[in-house]
């Protein structure tokens, strides 16, 4: 099947987004953020309460962006911030409300988190498992 990307090009993000690189980004349709505010190795580095700060930051940005598709990186952090200690990676029950009144609400998925201390992941599963995501939220793809 080959690589499918959601952008056209390789974006370089290791010193932050370029402009171009999150105007594509935004023109997908994709938004990107962090349950914590604060960068560290691990995720045992934050407390719990961290996590559950920013799930309620981040349903701040579901009710202001409406996004079809919300995606948690990091099975652990998603089950701390939601309380959900049973949750498995890919589609959650939760939904997560636009707060419009129309009823609508955001899928919410929990994926593998991509670092490399997360040894058992491929990157053929990490693919699977963004790619069901990003079909969710109608994001394109690329060759």
């Amino acid at each position: 099947m080959g690589v499918l990307q959601i952008t056209s090009h390789v974006i370089d993000a290791s010193h932050g987004y370029p402009p171009e690189g999150l105007s594509e980004l935004e023109r997908g349709g994709v938004g990107i953020s962090n349950l914590a505010r604060e960068a560290t190795t691990k995720a045992d580095e934050l407390d719990n309460q961290q996590f559950v700060d920013g799930l309620a930051r981040i349903r701040e940005m579901v009710r202001r962006y409406h996004p079809k598709v919300v995606a948690f990186l990091g099975i652990g952090a998603y089950r701390v911030a939601t309380g959900d200690r049973h949750a498995k990676v890919g589609e959650q029950a939760l939904r997560l409300d636009w707060g419009d009144g129309t009823g609508s609400s955001a899928h919410v998925f929990a994926l593998p988190n991509p670092s490399g201390l997360n040894a058992h992941e491929t990157v053929e599963s990490l693919g699977r498992d963004y790619r069901e995501a990003a079909e969710a939220a109608g994001v394109p793809l690329f060759h």
